[in-house]
C-alpha cells in the first residue's frame, strides 16, 4: 500500500461528511476510479487558504487549467454551487498540504475542515474530489 493510499485510509478520520473523496497516486487513477470521462466536463482546481481561496476552471479535455475566481473562504461553498448550476464541472481537485513526512499538520486540518463544512452540497452532486498531495509541487 502506497503512503497515499494509507493516508486515504486514514482520511476517514478527518473527512467523515464526504462520500466521494480520493488521494490517488495520479489524475489517470482519479478519471478511472470516478465517472469523469476525458470530455465530459470542466474540472475545479481549488487552493483553500485560511482568508481566500484560489479557483481554477479546466478546458473539456482537462489539459489546461486556467484562473477563473478569488474567493472569501466563507463564501467558497456558495460559490460552488452557483458554478455548478451555471456552468457545470464533474470534479474538484483540492490541493492537501501535508507535511514533508506525508502527516496532515494544521494547514491540511483546516483544509478537511472546509471540505467537511461543504458535505451537503458535494454529496447532492456527483461530484467527484480529489485531495491532490502537494508536496514538493
Amino acid at each position: 500500500m502506497t503512503s497515499l493510499n494509507k493516508l486515504a485510509a486514514s482520511n476517514k478520520l478527518y473527512l467523515n461528511q464526504i462520500k466521494r473523496h480520493l488521494i490517488p497516486e495520479n489524475f489517470d487513477e482519479f478519471r478511472a476510479a470516478t465517472s469523469i470521462s476525458k470530455e465530459k466536463s470542466h474540472l475545479l482546481g481549488v487552493e483553500i487558504g485560511r482568508k481566500k481561496c484560489g479557483i481554477a476552471i479546466s478546458d473539456h479535455r482537462h489539459n489546461i487549467a486556467m484562473p477563473l475566481e478569488i474567493v472569501t473562504t466563507n463564501c467558497l461553498t456558495s460559490y460552488l454551487r452557483y458554478l455548478y448550476s451555471t456552468v457545470g464541472f464533474s470534479g474538484l481537485i483540492i490541493g492537501l498540504p501535508l507535511t514533508l513526512t506525508g502527516n496532515m499538520g494544521s494547514s491540511a486540518l483546516h483544509i478537511c475542515s472546509i471540505v467537511n463544512d461543504m458535505a451537503d452540497f458535494i454529496n447532492n452532486t456527483s461530484l467527484s474530489i480529489w485531495l491532490h498531495d502537494e508536496r514538493y509541487s
